[in-house]
């Protein structure tokens, strides 16, 4: 049993670290985007 707990918490805790860096990523290329008012396509063609 102690085999079984054991692997049931780290799948557990990666789940928990993939949703947190999912959610971190959204944030950085989704929600500061719009907030500063930045346009990431203006960033990689010339005007």
């Amino acid at each position: 049993m102690g085999l079984i707990r054991y692997l049931m918490r780290r799948i557990v805790e990666r789940l928990a670290l993939l949703f947190a860096i999912l959610v971190f990523n959204f944030f950085i290329f989704q929600v500061l985007p719009t907030i500063y008012g930045i346009n990431p396509a203006q960033l990689y063609v010339p005007l």
